[in-house]
């Protein structure tokens, strides 16, 4: 994965190319060229995860996936598994309480494939039950029911949904339903309905209402992973998403909002359409994201946008 989805952002702009750097192994771990900075990288995230405030929901999903691309940290992955199923899915009363549903559903959906038990299939029907009762009438999910109604969100050029965190949730919804976890029928059409409706045929849209273009394609590639785990090829997403990564790879920095989602969410879907595929890719990005590490083992993601929240 592009320096083991490296989950830290921050404000440099644009993608400048980088100095080319000698790969002498196609596996990270022994090339000369990745494996000093993997070995920065994972440096920086163990300290940061001893440091991480709780609830950090994100920060535990990105540490979370690449515990399970590693497989040697089962402590740590064991760790997040139970906080995520715990504390942080049910998180309430701030305005991200959907995002950290969502990002819980994929998360523990990808660990149940893997290591299926009767308590994580239980996690995951409570999760199912919440979401399906926080979703809003367009069949996506935003912040949180009813928030971009309550501050004219529409007027200002978003959506009553999230075009990103509906993508998360429908493609948690299909990793769940092809391990054998039953999801409410009624739920899954809605919300395959709104992400093809909001598809411009390559990518998804920011939200319901909204035609801001998902050129980084993560929005794409995140309904893309559980279209692939299900093998749905009925979905018109199941080969327009794949040939907008292909078209767009160089353009995952241009992502609205928050990098590591976007930087994430491609890495992933490029890696499982193939090797020819995940290679273009990381080929054009891993050694700029090398560039880009700093001294303590962190990397600013680049991004289109100069926005200070971004950081």
């Amino acid at each position: 994965m592009v320096l083991g989805l490296i989950s830290c952002c921050g404000s440099v702009s644009g993608a400048p190319a980088p100095p080319k750097l000698d790969h002498n192994s196609p596996d990270p771990l022994k090339c000369k060229a990745c494996s000093k900075a993997l070995d920065a990288a994972y440096a920086y995230l163990e300290k940061q995860g001893k440091e991480r405030r709780p609830g950090d929901a994100h920060g535990r999903f990105f540490l979370g996936f690449l515990y399970l691309v590693d497989g040697k940290h089962p402590a740590e992955l064991e760790s997040i598994v139970q906080e995520m199923g715990t504390d942080i899915y049910k998180m309430e009363g701030v305005i991200n309480d959907n995002w950290y549903t969502g990002i819980a559903a994929l998360f523990l959906a990808e660990c149940y494939r893997r290591n299926p038990s009767d308590e994580l299939k239980q996690r995951l029907i409570e999760i199912l039950t919440r979401a399906e009762a926080k979703m809003e009438p367009t069949g996506g999910w935003g912040h949180n029911l009813g928030h971009s109604k309550k501050i004219n969100y529409t007027r200002k050029g978003g959506a009553d949904d999230l075009g990103m965190l509906t993508a998360i949730m429908f493609a948690a919804m299909l990793e769940m339903q092809s391990a054998g976890i039953p999801v409410p029928p009624k739920m899954l059409d809605a919300v395959r309905k709104n992400l093809e409706k909001n598809s411009a045929g390559l990518g998804i849209a920011y939200g319901t209402g909204n035609k801001h273009a998902d050129m980084a394609m993560s929005r794409g590639a995140f309904a893309w992973l559980g279209l692939k785990a299900s093998r749905d090829t009925s979905c018109k997403l199941y080969e327009s998403v794949p040939k907008g990564l292909r078209q767009r790879y160089k353009d995952t920095h241009t992502g609205h909002a928050f990098p590591p989602l976007h930087f994430t969410g491609a890495a992933l879907a490029t890696h499982l359409m193939g090797p020819e595929d995940y290679k273009r890719f990381s080929d054009h990005w891993v050694d700029r994201l090398i560039s880009l590490q700093q001294a303590d083992g962190s990397v600013e993601l680049p991004h289109s946008e100069g926005m200070l929240w971004q950081r």
